[in-house]
């Protein structure tokens, strides 16, 4: 995605179509588009293999990373196109297909089963289990109603939406990830209505999400006995601590990208909701720069309102610093640059 971005905004197309960077493009798609036995277009991963680096019941396809995947197969494939010349290879030209079809199976994938909102929580809660044979099409994860959580109605409310953190046979993973969703907007993975839908659920849940300390990594945290099973009672992850629901100041330049890269390709779109979305950042900038200083620009944040710096939290944290200058910059100094951020753009590089 570096890759890509770099070239789309340098227009050194003699670099992106190069031996070096194809032939590491190729090596890439080996790794990640390797066949197994599984009849699902995601890229399965063993538990803390991303951001959420210790236990924490993420095993399987979490949602940050095929969001991740979901941005670099489109990178991939914009690579690739920057080397179709008179000359391109047969091996490349079957590749550019079939990394395209795989992008469009794992988009339409997450999009049918990670994406949730009323509307679509109450089908599935009344989908029939137990099918078999040609019937699997309708429950192709056998969800029971009886683990949608009780929580979910008020939070989705009536016109919100979020992709989901997990898609398991039986067991869904309804926890919300600020990352993965942020990913999903400034990726292109959500349509515009469903970038809207999702923006509405973060306001309607600003206290939980935002709280004195924007923004928290995941929501709701485990309580004590699931922490305890779930974690192998991990002290790092106890309940509103580190990756349970926590509170990381360096994810809230994601979200301000996704909102202000909406804004711009959009302008005329729901005018009265993105300014109420502008505003709740502004004051979340706002609260980062009265507090971060002061707080040795802390790693992350305890608590159910984040007021308390994390207990085993680094100070001086890099990612911090550098989270809260991008958004500084996409806010305040140079707002047109949040379209450096867009894999979509159109690169007429070719």
């Amino acid at each position: 995605m570096l890759c890509w971005l770099y070239v789309q905004h340098s227009r050194d197309v003699e670099f992106g179509a190069s031996q070096k960077v194809q032939r590491g493009v190729q090596l890439l798609l080996d790794l990640v588009l390797h066949p197994t036995f599984e009849g699902t277009p995601v890229l399965f991963v063993p538990d803390c293999a991303f951001m959420i680096d210790r236990p924490m019941d993420v095993w399987g396809a979490p949602l940050e990373v095929e969001v991740l995947l979901f941005g670099c197969l489109r990178s991939c494939c914009q690579l690739m196109e920057l080397a179709q010349t008179g000359s391109m290879s047969r091996l490349l030209d079957q590749r550019l297909v079939l990394t395209r079809q795989w992008l469009h199976d794992l988009r339409s994938f997450l999009l049918k089963h990670y994406w949730v909102t009323s509307k679509t929580m109450q089908v599935l809660r009344r989908r029939p289990t137990e099918q078999y044979g040609d019937q699997q099409h309708e429950n192709e994860f056998n969800v029971q109603p009886q683990v949608v959580p009780p929580w979910l109605q008020d939070w989705l409310e009536n016109r919100g939406g979020y992709l989901v953190g997990n898609m398991r046979t039986g067991r869904p993973d309804f926890r919300f990830y600020s990352l993965g969703n942020s990913l999903g907007c400034l990726f292109g993975l959500l349509t515009a209505p469903q970038q809207r839908a999702l923006f509405r659920l973060v306001l309607h849940n600003r206290q939980h999400l935002m709280a004195q300390m924007p923004m928290r990594i995941c929501h709701p945290p485990m309580e004590v006995e699931e922490w305890a099973e779930k974690t192998g009672s991990d002290p790092k992850n106890w309940p509103w601590s580190y990756h349970n629901g926590g509170h990381w100041p360096s994810l809230l330049w994601y979200l301000g990208g996704a909102i202000l890269l909406h804004e711009q390709r959009h302008p005329a779109a729901d005018v009265l909701l993105m300014g109420q979305m502008k505003a709740m950042l502004e004051e979340c900038y706002w609260s980062q720069l009265n507090q971060l200083p002061r707080q040795q620009w802390a790693e992350y944040f305890d608590g159910p309102t984040g007021t308390w710096v994390g207990q085993q939290a680094r100070t001086y944290q890099t990612w911090t610093i550098v989270g809260f200058l991008l958004l500084h910059h996409i806010l305040r100094v140079k707002p047109e640059d949040v379209a450096l951020l867009d894999l979509n753009a159109s690169s007429g590089l070719i």
